[in-house]
């Protein structure tokens, strides 16, 4: 099995361990879940746009990941890579695009962002 493929199938089986803890193990498991994906977050951030700050670039998709891991839940058909690609991705499109496009207002708020896939808690 390849070193991809075993990512995809720890972050399944971490994420479904997680919803069996408590929430402090939880938690600790959803970290390991985000240090595994963050490469992924950081090369989606890296190729997304030139004309925006390369720093909050990487920023918004950190955030898209950890908020892909908390809002996953396992057995999803399409898995959680597709998954935290989505979030990612809609994180990233929001991100400003040059000195241009700079607004002074605050960017909204993670639960705010309507474009990323959302789930309902199950805790």
């Amino acid at each position: 099995m390849s070193t991809q493929a075993s990512l995809l199938t720890d972050a399944e089986q971490l994420l479904r361990h997680a919803a069996r803890q408590s929430p402090a193990v939880a938690a600790r498991v959803r970290d390991r879940v985000v240090q595994l994906h963050r490469p992924l977050a950081l090369s989606l951030a890296d190729g997304f746009d030139e004309g925006a700050d390369r720093e909050q670039l990487r920023d918004a998709a950190v955030l898209g990941l950890v908020l892909a891991v908390r809002r996953y839940r396992p057995g999803d058909p399409d898995g959680f890579t597709a998954y935290a690609t989505a979030t990612i991705v809609a994180l990233l499109q929001r991100c400003p695009r040059g000195e241009h496009d700079q607004d002074p207002t605050p960017p909204p708020e993670a639960s705010e962002v309507s474009a990323v896939p959302s789930r309902p808690p199950t805790d």
